[in-house]
This record gives structure tokens, C-alpha cells and sequence, in this order.
């Protein structure tokens, strides 16, 4: 039988924190029948109630989160789900509060906030925004009536410098390095510290922020046959005969070839198929491969990580990486001339141009050989939302480096 009185009574005898208001911590019942469908125990009249409780408090059961580390920069951090349990009939306000601007999702229903009710039987998440510096920890605290549940995210101590020397480094994520007019792009920035600054077409690519970019964060868009980003030759000339070069995208076209990057020369080129997501190399002048679909396909319209590491052109070769495939297909190169990488683009002439966003793209002075070369995929695979495409062996599919 619910328990009946006064709900001041109930104040006085409730030590415990309610973020929400009191009423809502209770399953207000009807005094007669606890149906709460009327009479004195309605929400209407606060002063006669009727409430189920497990004991004298109604504290629901404890909440664990374990806590997340190696995080990336500035990203959302989701827990795992979390039961509530206790009385059956009790109805709990939760809160939560915190570090990173925390939020609280009941049930996986989508719906984000600082507060909500849970009963007996509901999942709870937590998620926050996890620092912009490294080795750093955030806290936020769930809040449930006599309970506490805290979740903490700390941050990767690794950085893409950490693989090797940076030749170049665009990341368009960081509205810094993109210079604006509306939201046509005119300028756009290399972080590596080596001033190679990309190049735009006269045809501005746009930038696309928010939930239209990949993962929340900001991508650069190119149009089929109209815009596109460049690659100075600069670059490749600094590399000399090895190089690594990664980069996120995401394509949306219809074609048998279409340019994720190319060189006028073919010295560094890379097309897709958008049928079976195959990449197809064109390798520093020299020969073709093909990236099976056995391997990791680069879907159309999804989000996909490249890799090339050219091991010595000249004398050895280049191998492709699609999604992280652990296998990848090696090409015979030429030697390196210089020559400006056009993305979104078909200087070549060699298949056609692309609709496409583009996120992070690094490119290292030297081949920095697969041990690290899986760090940057993992790195940037949980960076731009996209772990999932990586495969069941790769050492960063589950966690970033």
C-alpha cells in the first residue's frame, strides 16, 4: 500500500538532492487506490498524497559510468548506457552537471538535456565535449536522488606530429585556417608550419559547418566540374622520394572514376568507383592498382579515410590504404616531379570531377611505415566520427591512439 500524509512532512524527511522539483521525484497516487486517476492524491493537492517508496527515502539503486580516456580534442563523448533500478513505482528526476556542457539522454530516445525523469527499467547516457588540450581530464555528475554518478573523459596525449614531420596539414574543423566570404572559401591555411598554403578555384568551394559537416565538424565541399582545393607542389617537392599521406572524405557521385584527388602528371592520384567504392592508384607516373572490395571499400556517400605511403619513389613503390584495410595495394612509382594535388578536381582528365567534402588531410615528409600509419587512421577515424568503416583488427578501431 502507498504510504499517505503530508507532503511537507515528505520535505522534511527527504535529505536528499532534487535537481528537479520534489513533486517530481514522487509517483503522486490516489489515496484510495494509488491509481492517481483522482481524488486527494492528484497532482491537484499537494498537502494529501500517496506515494510507493522501497524504503523511507525511495533512493533508486547506484549508477556506475566507467570513464573514457584517450579522447580527441574537443569531441563529444558518450557513455556507455546505464539501467535504473530501484522501486517500481517511483519516478526520479535526474540532472546533470558538470564540465564540457554536459547532457543526459533517458532510453536512447535521441532527445538530449540537462535534466529528465527516469523510472525503474530506464537507460541512461551522459555525454560531454572533452578538452581542447592534451593529457586533460573533464568531469560531469550525474545527479539522481541520494545519488551521485560521475563520468569522466580525458584526453589523447597524441598528436599527428607524434607519427613523424608534418610536410603539410589542413584541417578545416578549426575555422581558423578558413577564410570566408558568405560561405565561399578564399583562403585556406596549412598548420604544418611550412606556409604551403593551399589554393582555391575561382569557383569558390564552400564551407559547411554543424550537423551538415561530418561528425559536427566543419568540412570543405567541392562541386563537380566547378570548384575544388589545391595541394601546392611545393609539398611534394619538400617530401623528396617517401611520404605519407592521409585524409578524410566523404563523396556523393555516379561514375566509374572520380577524382578524390589528382595531379595534372599523375605524379599522386587517387579515384574511386562509385558503384563498389573500389579506389583505383595512379602511382608517381608509374603504374595502377586497384583496391579490391575484399578489402575496405570507400562506400559513395559515406565517410572514408585514404592512405598512401610511398615507400621510395624511383626504386620502390607506393601502397593505398582504404578505411584502414591492413592489407593495402602497392603500385610501381616513377620519380617525383613537382606538381600541385587538386582535390575534388580531374586535371588528369583521366575520369571526372567530384562532389565531395573534405575533412582533415596530413601529409608526412617520410614513409612512416604501418605502426603509425594505423595511429593516424585511428586518430582521425575518431576524430571525424567514421571508426565504424575501420576493420575488426585494426588496432584503433574501439579506441583512438
Amino acid at each position: 500500500m502507498p504510504r499517505t500524509g503530508k507532503l511537507s512532512d515528505l520535505i522534511d524527511n527527504y535529505p536528499v538532492q532534487t535537481p528537479l522539483s520534489l513533486e517530481a521525484a514522487f509517483e503522486v497516487l490516489d489515496e484510495a487506490d494509488g491509481t492517481g486517476s483522482s481524488g486527494t492524491g492528484t497532482a491537484g493537492d499537494r498537502n494529501n498524497f500517496g506515494v510507493y517508496r522501497k524504503d523511507v527515502l525511495g533512493i533508486p539503486n547506484s549508477v556506475v559510468f566507467s570513464s573514457s580516456t584517450n579522447a580527441n580534442l574537443g569531441t563529444v563523448v558518450t557513455s556507455a548506457s546505464k539501467e535504473i533500478t530501484g522501486d517500481f513505482y517511483m519516478v526520479w528526476p535526474l540532472c546533470v552537471r558538470g564540465d564540457g556542457t554536459p547532457q543526459l539522454c533517458v532510453n536512447n530516445n535521441g532527445e538530449w538535456s540537462a535534466s529528465a525523469n527516469a523510472r525503474h527499467g530506464d537507460t541512461v547516457q551522459v555525454r560531454l565535449t572533452s578538452s581542447g588540450s592534451l593529457s586533460t581530464a573533464r568531469t560531469c555528475v550525474l545527479y539522481l536522488p541520494g545519488r551521485i554518478a560521475p563520468f569522466t573523459v580525458t584526453t589523447t596525449s597524441y598528436t599527428l606530429s607524434s607519427s613523424g614531420t608534418i610536410a603539410f596539414l589542413l584541417d578545416p574543423s578549426d575555422a581558423a585556417n578558413v577564410t570566408l566570404s558568405g560561405s565561399d572559401i578564399t583562403a585556406l591555411q596549412d598548420t604544418s608550419g611550412n606556409n604551403r598554403d593551399p589554393a582555391v578555384s575561382s569557383t569558390k568551394p564552400t564551407y559547411v559547418t554543424g550537423g551538415s559537416g561530418i561528425n559536427g565538424l566543419s568540412v570543405i565541399r567541392t562541386a563537380s566540374g566547378s570548384s575544388y582545393w589545391e595541394m601546392p607542389s611545393s609539398v611534394l617537392t619538400a617530401t623528396g622520394s617517401s611520404f605519407t599521406f592521409v585524409g578524410v572524405v566523404r563523396t556523393n557521385n555516379t561514375g566509374t572514376y572520380v577524382a578524390v584527388f589528382d595531379g595534372s602528371g599523375r605524379q599522386l592520384s587517387v579515384f574511386y568507383n562509385s558503384s563498389t567504392g573500389n579506389l583505383k592508384y595512379y602511382g608517381l607516373g608509374g603504374s595502377q592498382a586497384d583496391i579490391a572490395s575484399a578489402n575496405q571499400p570507400l562506400p559513395n556517400s559515406a565517410v572514408g579515410i585514404v592512405s598512401v605511403r610511398c615507400t621510395s619513389a624511383g626504386s620502390g613503390g607506393a601502397i593505398i590504404f582504404s578505411n584502414g584495410d591492413l592489407t593495402g595495394a602497392t603500385v610501381t612509382t616513377s620519380s617525383i616531379s613537382a606538381e600541385a594535388i587538386r582535390f575534388g578536381d580531374n586535371p588528369s582528365g583521366g575520369g571526372t570531377d567530384s562532389n565531395a567534402d573534405y575533412g582533415e588531410w596530413v601529409m608526412f615528409d617520410a614513409d612512416i611505415g604501418n605502426t603509425e600509419l594505423r595511429k593516424v587512421e585511428g586518430y582521425l577515424a575518431h576524430k571525424w566520427g567514421c571508426s565504424s568503416v575501420l576493420p575488426a583488427m585494426h588496432p584503433y578501431k574501439s579506441v583512438a591512439p
